[in-house]
């Protein structure tokens, strides 16, 4: 078997950039950037509110970044990927250039588009606490949440169903969630407590502990999303193993 070669992973990122992500990730930071300045101008930088502007941000990006690694779903469906593994990338390599073209330049965007504003009006504030806690959580739920679109590309195979199963993880999900607790406690006369929705709600959304007091809450979500996208990145590279265009 070759080699891993590092300088095929990152031509091949350069590639899917230029092919599937280049004028759609400027569409996307240039927008969000603007919305980040003019909230966070018009609030005036308070601690509750730039963290719930943040979070904001963070889920649009997040379902935007999902929306645009479905791109490997259409590759391999329509048969473009065969071209790449022919030769003179290998299916590992052809993988972990899309990792790092998704994970990679999504989150160094997402972070300029969080940061840019904040250094320009207010440089000092990026050392606040309320301000880069929320840009940490919300670049670990991007990989995460980037790694299971990627996931989902490889099994379905389909790009407008990847697309939907983002969607629906990122927003269906918690609706979903908490109707069931309503029911529960309409039924049962269970009151669920806030805590507990978090803990289920932080499973599609890693980032919604850090808006809570519960600091416990806060490092479960951490370690959960980083163990989470660990495995997903190893089975990842597992399936690429296996993996026929």
């Amino acid at each position: 078997m070759r080699r891993f070669s590092l300088s095929n992973v990152l031509a091949q990122a350069e590639l899917i950039t230029a092919v599937h992500m280049g004028k759609s990730v400027i569409a996307l930071v240039a927008p969000l950037t603007i919305l980040n300045a003019v909230l966070l101008a018009v609030t005036g930088f308070q601690a509750d509110v730039v963290k719930g502007i943040e979070t904001l941000i963070s889920t649009l990006y997040v379902v935007m970044a999902g929306v645009m690694l479905a791109g490997l779903a259409e590759e391999l469906s329509t048969g473009q990927a065969l071209a790449y593994l022919i030769h003179p990338i290998t299916n590992r390599e052809y993988i972990a250039a899309w990792m790092l073209a998704g994970p990679g330049l999504l989150g160094a965007s997402y972070i300029l588009a969080i940061l840019a504003p904040i250094v320009v009006i207010e440089p000092s504030l990026v050392f606040e606490s309320y301000v880069y806690e929320p840009v940490v959580y919300g670049l670990i739920e991007l990989i995460y949440i980037t790694l299971i679109a990627l996931m989902a590309s490889l099994v379905l195979r389909n790009r407008s169903r990847v697309t939907t199963l983002i969607l629906s993880f990122v927003f269906l999900a918690p609706i979903v969630i908490m109707i069931v607790l309503s029911i529960i406690s309409i039924v049962l006369g269970i009151e669920p407590s806030l805590r507990t929705l978090i803990s289920l709600i932080m499973v599609f959304h890693p980032m919604i502990p850090m808006l809570s007091d519960y600091s416990d809450l806060k490092v479960a979500s951490l370690l959960y999303a980083i163990t989470a996208s660990a495995i997903l990145g190893a089975l990842l590279f597992v399936k690429a193993d296996r993996l026929e265009v």
